[in-house]
């Protein structure tokens, strides 16, 4: 594992596993384990065998599977089709097409901007803004204006608040704290583990509705689990996934 060189600024490290040595055709688990950095897995299986990368047009399950240029797009099933990936220029559409998926270039941000999704950079203070990601590291979007965060107390409606702050049900601005399974969850009370269960967030007539929900802990490892679970029901527990109807810890050394 390589751990690249980033500023603690921006509050994101990129973790780049590099350095696989089996060759194709061998067992894995993981893409990075291989030399050609894609490990072809079948839906519902942890293991896979090392392949080649697959073409724009070829059959895939994750992008790690395309060639360099290529991600993997998916229809309504669990299998994708290599497409072209277009690296978006600021002011240059964000939308993907069935044949095109389009990422924004380092730095721009894919943003909802009069009507269209565009590629921007993040805007400074005093920059126009429709939602925080408008705005760079540290900023909000406040009165549709990028600028400091509302401090403790504030009357808010969404995510206008300061860093460690968020909007609560009662529209103001209040410290995030940590709740233990059970225990009622929202924007501003949150788990410390597991899932925030029959929450919601609405906007209507009558402005954004913020509805809590409950905290559920995770299912353990071999716990009957949904591999497309709905918003009501709890999830496997960190590193586990839902593989065959059981939560399954992804362990690269079972497969042979």
């Amino acid at each position: 594992m390589k751990l690249s060189t980033a500023s603690c600024s921006g509050g994101e490290v990129d973790c780049e596993l590099v350095g696989g040595t089996l060759e194709d055709g061998a067992a894995c688990a993981e893409s990075y384990q291989c030399r050609s950095g894609a490990c072809k897995t079948e839906p519902g299986s942890s293991c896979g065998r090392c392949a080649p990368k697959v073409p724009i047009g070829g059959d895939c399950t994750s992008s790690a599977n395309c060639v360099e240029g290529a991600a993997c797009a998916f229809d309504t099933s669990d299998r994708g089709k290599c497409v072209a990936l277009k690296l978006a220029k600021a002011g240059e559409k964000c939308s993907s097409s069935g044949d095109e998926v389009v990422r924004c270039d380092s730095g721009l941000e894919c943003s909802f901007t009069s009507g269209e999704l565009t590629c921007k950079a993040p805007g400074g203070a005093g920059a126009d803004c429709s939602s925080r990601f408008d705005c760079t590291d540290g900023l909000r979007c406040v009165d549709n204006k990028c600028a400091a965060g509302l401090g403790e107390g504030a009357t808010c409606t969404l995510d206008e608040c300061a860093k460690g702050l968020d909007c609560s049900k009662e529209k103001k601005c209040a410290r995030i704290v940590y709740v233990k399974g059970g225990e009622e969850c929202d924007s501003t009370r949150r788990c410390d583990r597991g899932t925030c269960l029959g929450s919601s967030v609405t906007t209507g007539p009558g402005g954004t509705v913020i509805q809590p929900g409950k905290c559920v802990d995770p299912l353990p490892d071999g716990a009957a689990c949904s591999s497309e679970p709905t918003a009501d029901e709890p999830r496997c527990d960190v590193f586990a996934e839902c593989i065959g109807g059981k939560c399954t810890l992804a362990d690269p050394a079972q497969c042979k």
